[in-house]
């Protein structure tokens, strides 16, 4: 395995389509809503199905920021700020 970095004239153009961001908060705010608190959630992205049908929720789980209990000391988040946060953070990619 070898580790590259992402190339820096691509570092700043969104990973995500709008239309993709505006399906994962639908997404993310129903997860929200139904666990009664802000969740980390990790997706599928199908390419080869028709969009958003193409979106599968793999797993979600309580999110630790803002978690009191655990010493975090942060003010809650929103699921909406969290995937925002996810969507927006550079990656490095992983080149066979």
């Amino acid at each position: 395995m070898e580790y590259k970095d992402f190339p820096p004239d691509r570092r700043k153009l969104p990973c995500l389509e709008d239309r993709e961001v505006i399906e994962l908060t639908k997404i993310a705010k129903k997860v929200e809503a139904h666990f009664g608190c802000p969740q980390d959630i990790e997706y599928f992205h199908f390419l080869s199905m028709e969009f958003p049908e193409s979106i599968f929720l793999v797993q979600a789980d309580r999110s630790p920021c803002g978690q009191e209990e655990k010493g975090v000391g942060a003010r809650k988040k929103t699921g909406w700020q969290l995937l925002f946060e996810k969507a927006t953070t550079p990656i490095k990619l992983k080149t066979d």
